[in-house]
């Protein structure tokens, strides 16, 4: 009777050890991740504006803002963005070398 402990616990220590193996696995190796969308669409890149249109166009679905509360965040980033431009027209040629 006793030999069929040990058997059982070595059973389940090497069941143990196979799950624990196989989620680390599972969750060590990172995949890279897939693109939305079709994947033979051309990659194009993105204007200050376009961003700034896309980042309004969710938040008004997500937040359900009302016609002014979106015109007030479009003036903020607008403003915003024209002083980014600002402080990176100096340094911009430097950045493209």
């Amino acid at each position: 009777m006793n030999t069929w402990k040990v058997i059982f616990a070595t059973i389940v220590i090497f069941g143990a050890g196979v799950v624990t193996g196989g989620l680390l696995v599972k969750y060590s190796v990172q995949t890279p991740p897939r693109p939305h969308g079709p994947a033979n669409r051309a990659v194009q890149p993105i204007s200050a504006g376009g961003i700034r249109i896309e980042f309004l166009r969710r938040v008004e679905r997500d937040l359900n803002l009302s016609p002014d509360q979106r015109e007030q965040i479009d003036k903020i980033i607008s403003a915003s963005q024209e002083r980014s431009k600002k402080l990176m027209e100096p340094i911009q040629p430097k950045i493209r070398e």
